[in-house]
């Protein structure tokens, strides 16, 4: 009888083995034994294919906003005038003014439309009397004759303020202005 039994799960055994759903006959004389079945596997799981990475989000183009160009002839300005300019250029944005200054750097690093000059609202009477360090740009056209040393005389455009990366890694803020007419009246060289 346990050979039955046995022989009768070793049936049950192969067949669960081989796939088949097919349960052993009951022996007569025999208690049924319980139905084996098939174990059950949970299929592994299909690897999700990872997100395509979506194209990085292209930071917008910094755009200087400029104001109009100016309707109003440039305005002479005093000393005093310039010091409030160049301590809040912000603040004065548009304003069409006439300034003096001394060119301190125009070269490759600065580019054929921009130069850096010490400014001043009165024409003064050296190159070193000229103290505000400024941002000034223009066309090409119009700064083409303009190098670095010369002193000049120039009807501008106040944009704001200009901020600038040093040689020596640091930070320097000064006022920015539009050149719409620039004039050489001497040169240290």
């Amino acid at each position: 009888m346990i050979r039955r039994t046995l022989a009768a799960l070793a049936l049950g055994a192969l067949a669960a083995l081989a796939g088949c759903a097919a349960q052993p006959e009951a022996i007569p004389g025999t208690a049924t034994p319980a139905p084996v079945t098939a174990p059950t596997t949970t299929p592994a799981p299909t690897p999700t294919p990872a997100p395509s990475p979506s194209p990085r989000p292209q930071a917008p183009a910094i755009t200087q906003v400029y104001p109009d160009a100016p309707t109003e002839p440039a305005r002479d300005i005093s000393a005093r005038d310039w010091a409030k300019i160049a301590k809040n250029p912000d603040q004065h944005v548009g304003e069409h003014i006439i300034v003096y200054g001394y060119v301190t750097q125009f070269d490759s690093a600065t580019g054929p439309a921009a130069f850096r000059a010490n400014v001043e609202g009165d024409k003064m009477g050296q190159w070193y009397d000229y103290d505000t360090n400024t941002y000034l740009a223009g066309s090409p056209d119009m700064l083409g004759d303009l190098v670095q040393d010369d002193i000049f005389r120039a009807e501008a455009q106040v944009l704001g303020s200009y901020s600038y990366t040093t040689t020596m890694g640091g930070t320097m803020t000064v006022p920015h202005l539009r050149v719409t007419k620039i004039d050489v009246i001497g040169s240290t060289n």
